[in-house]
């Protein structure tokens, strides 16, 4: 519906829909053709680099949308005590694109496992 607040909000308030055709895989053999995907994403308007590239996009999200929310929450962060902030934030299943990448990555190999050192964390 959009990747900053006043788009999205702008997009609430006319109503409109964020789902469309599946993109970001080929969903053909799937029943359902069609998903609430994120468009025009573009992590590196955001992050760095080596957090692009030590990240899954789940992980991406939550960075960028939390900044987003501080922003538009109006704190001056520079004015607070850092021991008085804080974000806490889970999840209960992981980067499944890492996930499945790697896993891809293994089975299209020799067999032999050479996983990311960085796997789990993502």
């Amino acid at each position: 519906m959009g990747n900053d607040i006043p788009t999205f909000w702008e997009n609430v308030v006319a109503g409109r829909s964020g789902a469309a055709t599946i993109t970001h895989f080929d969903a053909s053999l799937f029943r359902t053709q069609f998903a609430s995907e994120l468009k025009n994403y573009n992590p590196s308007s955001y992050l760095s680099h080596s957090d692009i590239k030590r990240t899954d996009p789940f992980t991406q999200y939550a960075l960028i949308a939390s900044d987003q929310a501080i922003k538009d929450s109006g704190f001056d962060l520079a004015q607070m005590d850092p021991f008085d902030v804080g974000v806490i934030w889970g999840s209960g299943q992981g980067g499944m694109e890492t996930f499945e990448q790697q896993v891809t990555e293994y089975v299209q190999g020799n067999g032999q496992p050479r996983f990311s050192p960085f796997f789990v964390p993502n």
